[in-house]
C-alpha cells in the first residue's frame, strides 16, 4: 500500500502496518491537486487549475503579485479596463484592489459625448 496511507494500529497488528481509515489527511505530492486524503489505502487529491495569473501551492490558487482577478478574468497592473467606455479611466491596480477596477481620478478623458465637457 501507499506509505502515506498507513499507520501503526496496535489493536489490529502489533506487527505489520495498518492501512488507515479513508479521510484521513495526506499529501500526494501533487501542487495540482487539493484536499488529498487517504481513500482504500492510496493517498489522492482533489484536481484543480489555476488560471494564469495565480500558482498553484496545494491547497489552492494564489494571485500573483501585480496581478488584478476582475469577474474571472486575469488582468495585469496597470492593464486598462477592456470596455472601451471604461478604458480611459480604470485599470487593474493591485495595491488599491486585486478583485476590483481602480478609478483613475483626475485623469483627462473623452466621454464619447460631443455636448459635454471631458
Amino acid at each position: 500500500g501507499d506509505k502515506r496511507c498507513l499507520e501503526c494500529n496496535k489493536l489490529v497488528s502489533r506487527t505489520a502496518w495498518t492501512v488507515a481509515s479513508n479521510g484521513k489527511t495526506c499529501d500526494d505530492n501533487n501542487i495540482c491537486t487539493k484536499n488529498d486524503q487517504c481513500m482504500k489505502g492510496k493517498c489522492v487529491g482533489t484536481p484543480f487549475s489555476c488560471k494564469n495569473c495565480e500558482t498553484g501551492n496545494g491547497v489552492g490558487c494564489q494571485l500573483k503579485p501585480d496581478h488584478c482577478l476582475i469577474n474571472g478574468k486575469c488582468y495585469s497592473k496597470n492593464q486598462k479596463h477592456p470596455d472601451s467606455q471604461y478604458s480611459q479611466c480604470q485599470v487593474c491596480k493591485p495595491s488599491t484592489s486585486s478583485s476590483q477596477w481602480t478609478a483613475l481620478t483626475g485623469r483627462a478623458c473623452d466621454d464619447g459625448q460631443f455636448c459635454t465637457f471631458d
